[in-house]
């Protein structure tokens, strides 16, 4: 379906024109069912094209980055410099006048869903001037953990550091609830957990420290971009 893609729980209509993107996301929560969530994408999308017609349109999506952000990418390895460490992390860049700019957050740092909003957040601010609408970026977190899925099938060791983002994803309560339905999805495919957690690796109370230590990681952070 053309500028209509499959996300877990409905569709995600997604166009580039005259260097705009426009992006929404049909949920069958929503609309009530699949069907009528596509229904209402294909409705959006004529909409919008008979709107757009005669505007140039140039591509401005990376097919090889799977966050569905582009200038944004996931990065998920061993680190060459210890053996026992994993490296997970995303990285927001922007090619500038006097070269690239570029910053990365850290998934053991700020959680899966944190680390991904605030690389966005950056990115967009630094390229655009202006913040990224909240629901556009669920949008292409929905895109990222679908895209996952088939790079997590041959991750060998490295899945047992999705484990752990996964779990802490699932019971972080400041995640927006259509990304902890797609995660479950995505837990169950992959790791065989379902239902979700009511703490991950420790104790409750060694995993509600760490979610104290990201709120107050994420909110600095925060602060920091909207300035």
């Amino acid at each position: 379906m053309k500028h209509i893609y499959a996300v877990p729980f409905g569709y995600l209509f997604r166009k580039t024109v005259n260097g705009k993107l426009y992006q929404r996301h049909f949920s069958d929560l929503k609309y009530g069912d699949n069907h009528a969530a596509l229904k209402a994408a294909q409705s959006y999308r004529e909409d919008l094209l008979e709107e757009v017609k005669g505007i140039p349109s140039f591509q401005s999506h990376n097919r090889m980055n799977i966050t569905g952000i582009v200038g944004v990418s996931w990065h998920l390895r061993h680190n060459g410099f210890r053996n026992d460490a994993i490296v997970h992390l995303f990285r927001a860049q922007v090619a500038g006048e006097y070269g690239t700019l570029s910053r990365a957050w850290t998934v053991q740092r700020y959680g899966l869903w944190h680390a991904y909003e605030l690389s966005a957040q950056w990115r967009h601010r630094v390229a655009f001037g202006q913040a990224m609408k909240s629901a556009d970026i669920l949008d292409a977190f929905l895109i990222f953990l679908h895209n996952l899925a088939d790079e997590m099938q041959n991750a060998g060791i490295l899945k047992i550091a999705m484990k752990n983002a996964l779990v802490d994803l699932a019971i972080d309560p400041s995640i927006p609830e259509e990304a902890l339905k797609a995660a479950e999805t995505l837990r169950e495919a992959l790791l065989g957990i379902k239902g979700r957690p009511s703490h991950s690796r420790g104790s409750p109370g060694a995993f509600q420290r760490l979610s104290d230590q990201r709120g107050q990681a994420v909110m600095k952070d925060l602060r920091t971009l909207s300035t």
